[in-house]
């Protein structure tokens, strides 16, 4: 476990910095993600997902992984590996 941080969107980042990023990513699955991240960070970035699984409760909402809409990916980012997921066109960057 790794537990990467969150740390810009494409948003908030240089464009030729995100260029870069997602020029050479590689996708990856839920799980190895989720081996990567922090999931505090997941949670306070994407609150309107059922998150009870974490907590030692069984859940019943939809959740991030469910979502067919949603990628993984592993990159570099400024020179730094990054693993990096894809919400609504929008890359979520973590290292």
């Amino acid at each position: 476990m790794m537990n990467r941080q969150f740390v810009t969107t494409c948003v908030c980042a240089d464009a030729e910095d995100i260029n870069l990023m997602v020029d050479n990513e590689q996708e990856i699955e839920y799980p190895e993600f989720l081996d990567e991240v922090r999931v505090h960070d997941l949670k306070q970035l994407f609150p309107d997902y059922d998150w009870t699984d974490f907590e030692g409760k069984p859940g019943f909402g939809f959740t991030l992984g469910e979502d067919y809409a949603v990628s993984f990916h592993k990159s570099e980012f400024c020179g730094e590996p990054c693993i990096y997921l894809v919400h609504s066109a929008i890359e979520y960057v973590f290292i």
